[in-house]
C-alpha cells in the first residue's frame, strides 16, 4: 500500500474486500479477494472530506470513514462509481478516532476542542448523531473495543480504560491501568475469549510504557487488573 495508510477494515461477506484509509490522498483503497489469497486491486473510493483514519464496514457494505482534519464522519457506497461513492456526511466537531458497529448503531470515538471527550452514538439509517456518551469519563479517547456484553474505551490521557454495557452503554468500571505510578498511557484495547467463548479478559497495550496489561472480566465489576507484562 502507498505512503499515507492509515487504517484497515475488512468486509468478507458478499464482496470479499479490504479497505484501507489513506489522508495523503484523502481515499478508501481497495483489494478484493478472488480466489483464496489472491487479491486484485480496485479503483480507490474517493472521499469529499480530509484526514481519513478510522474505518469500519456497516452492516449491507457500506464504509463509514472518520475524517481527522475535516472532522466528520463520511459514510460511502462501495457499490456506486468510486469518484462519487459517498453517501452521507456527518460533521462531528471533533477527531474522530475509532468506529465500532455496536447492533443498530455506531459508536465512534472522540477528541473534541475546546479538549472534551466523548463517545458519539450514530444512526445506522440516517447517520445522524443520535446521542453522546462517556463525557470527559476519562481523557483522550484513542480506541474502542467490543464483546458483548462488554464494551470497552480506551482513554489515553487519563491513563484509563472504560468498561459498559455493550448493550445499554452503561458504565460499569473505569479501572487505572498504572495505579500507584506514573499514569500509563494505553492505546489500544482487544478482548480475549474464555473457553465458553464469552469475553473473559481485556487486554490493553501501552506504546510507551512498552508492556500490556490484562482486566480479569470474571466476577466484575469491579474487575481484577493483572500484572504489566
Amino acid at each position: 500500500v502507498p505512503k499515507g495508510s492509515r487504517r484497515v477494515a475488512f468486509d468478507f461477506g458478499a464482496t470479499r474486500s479490504v479497505y484501507v484509509t489513506n489522508e495523503r490522498d484523502d481515499t478508501v483503497l481497495r483489494l478484493r479477494e478472488d480466489a483464496p489469497g489472491n487479491f486484485s486491486v480496485l479503483a480507490p473510493l474517493e472521499l469529499q472530506g480530509r484526514g481519513p483514519g478510522a474505518i469500519a464496514v456497516l452492516p449491507g457494505g457500506k464504509v463509514m470513514v472518520g475524517n481527522r482534519s475535516t472532522l466528520e464522519i463520511e459514510v460511502l457506497d462501495p457499490s456506486l462509481p468510486p469518484a462519487s461513492a459517498t453517501v452521507a456526511r456527518t460533521a462531528l466537531g471533533a477527531i474522530p478516532t475509532d468506529i465500532q458497529v455496536a447492533g443498530s448503531v455506531a459508536l465512534v470515538a472522540g477528541i473534541t476542542f475546546p479538549p472534551a471527550n466523548k463517545v458519539f452514538e450514530l444512526s445506522l439509517t440516517s447517520f445522524a448523531v443520535t446521542r453522546t456518551l462517556f463525557l470527559n469519563t476519562g481523557t483522550d479517547y484513542l480506541d474502542l473495543a467490543l464483546a458483548p456484553p462488554y464494551l470497552a474505551v480506551v482513554a489515553g490521557g487519563s491513563g484509563t480504560v472504560i468498561v459498559a454495557d455493550a448493550t445499554t452503554f452503561v458504565r460499569l468500571a473505569t479501572v487505572d491501568l498504572a495505579p500507584g505510578d506514573p499514569a500509563g498511557t494505553p492505546q489500544q484495547a482487544a478482548f480475549v475469549a474464555g473457553a465458553l467463548g464469552a469475553p473473559a479478559q481485556l487486554w490493553t497495550v501501552d506504546y510507551f510504557r512498552e508492556s500490556a496489561r490484562a482486566l480479569e472480566l470474571a466476577g466484575g465489576p469491579p474487575f481484577a487488573l493483572g500484572a504489566e507484562v
